[in-house]
């Protein structure tokens, strides 16, 4: 593997990094295996092939990039009304559903962004 988008963490990257090629990377963007554990989790368990391999890991948070808004908005408008970007959204109904909607976010029961439709 030469570039693994990382936005889970735990044991997806752990199956991974056995696999990475040398000067693999890996974008990090999310960890949602540990935003629902209990207790902070351990670093990945093959961490030693970062040296080995000479991976680059790199985090990326959206806000990063909010200065780029007047630039990028445009630009994925037209991508999104050219249907050259698919964005899937799990919709659930009413305010009733919100705490059930959320906790997809979690646990991988959504595909796409999670929305609440209200009446």
């Amino acid at each position: 593997v030469d570039i693994y988008f990382d936005n889970v963490g735990g044991q997806v990257l752990d199956a991974v990094m056995p696999n990475m090629a040398n000067f693999g990377r890996i974008p990090i963007c999310g960890l949602i295996t540990s935003y629902i554990a209990e207790e902070r989790l351990p670093g990945p368990k093959h961490f030693d092939l970062v040296l080995m391999r000479r991976l680059r890991i790199e985090g990326f948070f959206s806000p990063d990039f909010y200065n780029r808004e007047n630039e990028l908005k445009p630009m994925l408008s037209e991508w999104a009304g050219a249907g050259a970007l698919k964005l899937p959204f799990e919709v659930s109904n009413g305010l009733e559903n919100t705490v059930e909607a959320y906790s997809k976010l979690f646990t991988g029961a959504n595909i796409g962004k999670v929305v609440v439709e209200l009446p």
